[in-house]
Formats: structure tokens, sequence, C-alpha cells
């Protein structure tokens, strides 16, 4: 299952965590860049630097083809 995750924070980080343990390709958003090479040094996740509010962002994520 392809899931984004809007937040990268301690909530966004968590269940990604969670649901990369189950196999799912997790892309995570957020605007703090800190936030998104702390996850992807640890959780083998897709990063996307911007605004999840933003639909140039979403479509980068490819929104369409997430479940």
């Amino acid at each position: 299952m392809k899931v984004i995750i809007a937040g990268a924070g301690d909530v966004g980080f968590h269940l990604a965590k969670l649901l990369v343990r189950e196999d799912h390709e997790i892309i995570l958003i957020d605007l703090d860049g800190d936030r998104l090479v702390h996850a992807s040094k640890h959780l083998d996740v897709i990063t996307l630097k911007g605004s999840s509010t933003s639909f140039s962002i979403l479509e980068k994520a490819q929104i369409n083809q997430a479940d």
C-alpha cells in the first residue's frame, strides 16, 4: 500500500515507523528539512520537502496512486 503522511514530527514519524514495518511504501511530506533528514536516516521512506497543502507537492508525491 502507498501511504502519504503529512508531517514528519513525532506523530508522523511514529506512524511511518509502524507502517514501514508492515512493508508499505511511505512518503513523508514536511516543511522542515531536518525532520526529513532524520526520517530518511532511520526509516525506509521517501521524503518530500514542502507543504502538504500544495497541489504541486501532492502531484510529486503521486497522490493519485496513493491508497
